[in-house]
Order: C-alpha cells, then structure tokens, then sequence
C-alpha cells in the first residue's frame, strides 16, 4: 500500500517518500491495515475530528487550518504551516510510511502531499505521482503557492496544481 516514491537520496534518513493522501474516514478505517507508521492530520479548529487510532504522538503531526485560499480569510494555512511539515518529515526514518489526510482527503491534504512530493521530484513528476495517488486531488491553491515559494519553483508547481482534478495525467514525466 505504500510504494517507495523516491530513491531516498535528497532525504536526511533516506526516506523513500512513501506517502499516501486520503480522508479521514478512509485514515480511520484502513489505516492500520495499510501499515501505516506515521501520520499527518489536517483540521479546522474547530472540528473535532476522529482519525486512525494506535500511532504514538511523537509519530503524529496535527495542523490545525481551514481549507481556505485567502490568505486573510479565517485560518488560512501558513508559511509556518509548510515549514512545520518539512521540519517534521525531515526527521522520518527510511522506512517511515506516512499517511496524510484531512477531512475529505482532497484539498489540504493534497497540497501538502504535491509540496512534500515536490522536494523531492519535479514539479511535474510531482503532479503525475500524486494523480496516481489521489485522482480526485484538487490540492488547496493557497498552500501550493506557499510551497512553490518554499521550494523556489517559480510558479512552477502552481502551474501543476491548476491541472487538478483531471480524469487522466498527460505530461512529459507522466
């Protein structure tokens, strides 16, 4: 269920990439069977939201943003937001299997699939793999456009992000 996305080699532990983007709902009832080891939760602050049981909480990140593309509006993820995802998957182990998910599995937690996938592959190849990951991914604009800032692609991962959703990926990488 979790396919080694990358070779390991631009990650300080060499971790491979092995992500997977879903709901909560799905997190919640497939998670363990995936074998899932770590997990990455987004929620509005003020939803409570019922998530995969059994990962310890130095092996679970939670956010807390709306799905919101204004950056003035409500609690929009941040910059901070992004930083906080690369500091906590810089320290993944090679064998980390990380399940990414929000409430419907299509917005937030596809941007910070595309992002994460992003550092590692092109812009392109990011976009084909996480298509292949999650074909309703329609990730958040707001937060695609503070990773491509992060990641110094120039609008380049904006560019892909406006491709979702697609029925099927047509590009050079993919």
């Amino acid at each position: 269920m979790f396919a080694p996305l990358t070779d390991g080699g631009l990650h300080p532990h060499a971790w491979t990439c092995a992500i997977r983007v879903c709901s909560a709902y799905e997190a919640r009832q497939h998670g363990q069977a995936w074998g899932t080891t770590h997990l990455l939760s987004i929620r509005q602050p003020a939803i409570k939201l019922r998530t995969m049981q059994g990962i310890p909480e130095d092996r679970h990140l939670a956010l807390l943003f709306d799905d919101v593309e204004d950056e003035d509006e409500g609690r929009a993820p941040t910059p901070e937001h992004v930083a906080a995802v690369c500091a906590w998957t810089d320290g993944l182990p090679a064998d980390a299997r990380l399940l990414i998910h929000c409430m419907q599995g299509v917005h937030r937690s596809a941007a910070i699939g595309l992002g994460l996938l992003a550092r590692y592959l092109t812009p392109e190849r990011a976009g084909a793999v996480l298509h292949g990951l999650r074909p309703v991914a329609e990730p958040n604009k707001l937060m695609v456009s503070q990773w491509d800032a992060a990641l110094g692609h120039d609008g380049a991962l904006n560019r892909i992000a406006r491709r979702f959703p697609c029925r099927t990926w047509k590009g050079k990488d993919g």
